[in-house]
């Protein structure tokens, strides 16, 4: 065994598969050079473009935001796993974001390798969770978890709708997992009346 973790990690993109199939047997191999190769041929012509809408949404919604609070003391003693009212500017700049990346999509969608038009979709389906996941930080992070109870089971409920189409690419169960830990203990894929109630 190398490698023990879900295999469908190819969500929006699989770089990090492909650094890590690289780098085992090319250790001098620099990160630089693996991902513009990656993204040449996953994207095409408007490769820049991607990298640099990605980068910048990592910017926005910091990995770090959703991953070290559960590993070290909340930023705000009583206020919350999640409470940080300085990411409340950069969340609200994704939905702009999205906005504009979309005609980038609707321009590039359809490729001349199945490759690239596959990782197109992708993108395509990564932009509108991106959008909800940002709302869902505009509520939590100023201390509004049960508003933000709704944009949560919302972008679950998207990504379940979304399954059958990317279930190669994008585990949905871990997915729905990690986004219950933000809910704080909710079952978010189950069938209560609370889940419910939001799409009757």
């Amino acid at each position: 065994m190398i490698e023990d973790g879900s295999q469908r990690s190819y969500f929006p993109t699989g770089l990090p598969f492909y650094v890590y199939g690289e780098t085992l047997f090319d250790s001098e191999a620099t990160f630089e050079i693996l991902k513009e190769d990656y993204f040449i041929h996953a994207f095409g012509d408007d490769w820049r473009s991607v990298q640099t809408y990605l980068e910048e949404l990592c910017r926005c919604l910091s990995f770090a935001y959703f991953y070290h609070y559960g590993l070290k003391e909340p930023k705000y003693r009583g206020k919350g796993m999640f409470y940080d009212p300085e990411v409340l500017e950069k969340a609200a700049k994704v939905h702009e974001l999205v906005q504009d990346f979309s005609a980038l999509i609707d321009a590039n969608r359809e490729q001349h390798y199945r490759a690239s038009s596959v990782s197109w979709q992708l993108l395509e389906i990564f932009n509108q969770a991106a959008d909800m996941i940002a709302e869902v930080v505009e509520y939590k992070c100023v201390g509004r978890d049960e508003e933000a109870i709704v944009p949560l089971t919302q972008l679950i409920q998207y990504m379940s709708r979304q399954e059958i189409y990317i279930e190669r690419y994008f585990d949905l169960s871990l997915f729905a997992v990690i986004w219950s830990e933000v809910a704080e203990g909710r079952d978010l894929l189950d069938n209560s009346q609370e889940t419910k109630r939001f799409f009757n």
